[in-house]
């Protein structure tokens, strides 16, 4: 087996991983982990630089709906790319808007027909899943989603790959992870135990503040805002869907 990191190894956005079963192989099950924008200077590595075409890769997982990990999804699928796209169910609801947004300014010149044809490929070929089961893929290949505690539908992966004899290796790809004590979102699902874990690390070098005393600190500092008449400004960052395309339930 073979893993390659083709997007977000040395940067932040990007993120895109390949695991092959059989490197060279025609038997090999090719999995892409991850098909997201770059941004800045952050490479982004062309698709026909790719260790395998996008046509022989037969599943690719997304971990969740930002853009850098999912903006390039619609350039695979015109690359030739037609296996499963697997995902959580709150995150395939997720995909249309947030890509079609993302396209909106990205790519102006894009023509009605051809933005139509590639969203009814997206859907078709996409597949929502629940978390906190084992489902198989081919050759005893199996997989398990569970909460990242990033956004709504984050998720990371466990995969099990058997062996020849009657062993499993058991990676784990964590895609962006969450902070406990997050409204709205759940908490991070603790992992199994693996063989492998490859682990975002944005955030590596810190150690973040405890969440339980935000609302408190924020007052402090308004206080201390008003006081001093000065100014507050808050980043905001917000997913938007329409009702109809997230009016489904999710267990996360």
């Amino acid at each position: 087996m073979n893993i390659s990191h083709l997007g977000a190894k040395d940067c932040v956005t990007g993120s895109c991983h390949l695991i092959q079963t059989a490197p060279g192989s025609a038997d090999s099950i090719n999995i892409l982990v991850d098909c997201g924008s770059a941004y800045g200077d952050d490479p982004e590595l062309p698709f026909d630089q790719f260790p395998v075409a996008p046509e022989a890769i037969q599943y690719l997982f997304l971990t969740h709906a930002h853009i850098d990990h999912i903006g390039r999804v619609p350039d695979l699928i015109d690359a030739g790319f037609r296996g499963e796209i697997i995902c959580t169910h709150a995150t395939k609801a997720l995909l249309l808007p947030m890509l079609r947004d993302a396209m909106s300014f990205s790519r102006e010149q894009w023509r009605k027909n051809d933005r139509e044809r590639l969203e009814v490929l997206l859907d078709k070929l996409s597949w929502g899943f629940e978390l906190h089961q084992t489902f198989s893929l081919k050759k005893g290949i199996t997989f398990k989603l569970s909460n990242a505690g990033h956004i709504l539908g984050s998720c990371f992966i466990l995969f099990t790959f058997p062996d020849d004899h009657g062993n499993e290796y058991r990676v784990i790809f964590s895609g962006d992870l969450g902070c406990t004590d997050t409204p709205i979102l759940p908490d991070p699902d603790p992992p199994e135990s693996c063989d492998l874990l490859i682990l975002e690390s944005t955030y590596g070098n810190r150690t973040h503040p405890n969440r339980k005393n935000r609302i408190e600190a924020l007052r402090n500092l308004l206080h201390k805002a008003l006081a001093d008449k000065g100014i507050v400004y808050i980043p905001a960052f917000a997913l938007w869907a329409e009702p109809r395309n997230c009016s489904m339930n999710w267990t996360g």
